[in-house]
């Protein structure tokens, strides 16, 4: 006679979550265990980690408060509008960041060609007018000599 190994129940409307910093556990409502997934938060600092950034250089490079990054990474808040922005930024997907693949690398865009300062000035350069472009590239030029 073999061992009946009990099966997690599916998800349902009895499910609940508890929150324990960076892993999200799920319980039945007669308090089985369903699963552990990581939460955004794990997943964006095992980011950060391994692009090598701060969270004042991410926050800068997204556009967004540091208190944003910091909200998520605490658990305080579980998603953000500006996921697709971080995911950019720390060369993963949103699909990653919020826990639907477990593949980082998985459909990543590459590292960008130019860096974020590289791209902001191509950004300011765009709205010159044309002697304000011709200025500013006089000047680049004998500053780069």
């Amino acid at each position: 006679m073999s061992a009946s190994i009990p099966m997690p129940p599916s998800y349902c409307n009895c499910t609940r979550q508890v929150n324990c910093k960076c892993v999200v556990a799920i319980y039945c409502k007669c308090n089985r265990f369903i699963t552990t997934m990581d939460s955004v938060g794990a997943r964006i600092r095992q980011r950060i980690a391994q692009v090598g950034l701060s969270q004042s250089e991410l926050a800068r490079r997204a556009g967004i408060s540091q208190s944003t990054i910091a909200g998520l990474l605490s658990g305080k808040a579980r998603s953000s509008s500006h996921l697709h922005v971080l995911a950019r930024e720390l060369r993963t997907t949103p699909a990653y960041l919020s826990g639907e693949v477990d593949d980082p690398e998985l459909d990543a865009p590459n590292a960008p060609a130019l860096d974020h300062d590289q791209m902001r000035l191509l950004r300011l350069f765009d709205t010159l007018d044309s002697p304000a472009r011709s200025a500013l590239m006089l000047i680049v030029e004998r500053m780069a000599r």
